[in-house]
């Protein structure tokens, strides 16, 4: 995607990812982690937040609103290219939050699908909360069908 995004800093582990989003409300820094929910099936988890100065634990339940969201989507999505091209047979799971959350990712996923596709296998999922996150809860995404989460995975 030629879209403008901020500069990534990954961890070494390619696990963990930082920049600064700059708006409105000055530098915010946001982070973006990939943590291993289903070994089995080789599914990790996508957490997106404003990163702690203290604890550098990644808060996403924070909605800083700084003016500059296609740009940290962008960026979000850049860092999603570069694991998995560290970790290629890997799946990244995602779903919002809450509310607004939800229908932003349901439109995003929509809106570029076009785009993804080229490069992402994309599976809806609706989801049982007591159960673990597993490809049995997923099928393949289809437009017309509001989601619970997402898995992607990268095209070989």
């Amino acid at each position: 995607m030629n879209r403008e995004k901020y500069e990534i800093k990954a961890s070494s582990s390619f696990l963990r990812y930082e920049f600064d989003s700059i708006g409105k409300y000055g530098i915010i820094r946001k982070g973006i982690a990939f943590e291993l929910i289903n070994e089995r099936e080789n599914i990790y988890n996508l957490a997106f937040g404003d990163i702690d100065q203290v604890t550098k634990y990644i808060n996403d339940d924070v909605i800083s609103n700084n003016g500059d969201l296609p740009k940290v989507m962008a960026t979000i999505i850049e860092a999603i290219f570069d694991f998995t091209n560290h970790f290629s047979d890997s799946f990244v799971f995602f779903k919002g939050l809450d509310k607004r959350r939800h229908y932003f990712y349901n439109r995003i996923i929509f809106d570029y699908y076009s785009i993804f596709s080229l490069s992402f296998n994309i599976f809806g999922m609706i989801l049982d909360e007591n159960e673990k996150i597993s490809l049995k809860q997923s099928e393949i995404y289809r437009k017309d069908k509001e989601y619970d989460g997402f898995l992607i995975r990268r095209i070989d």
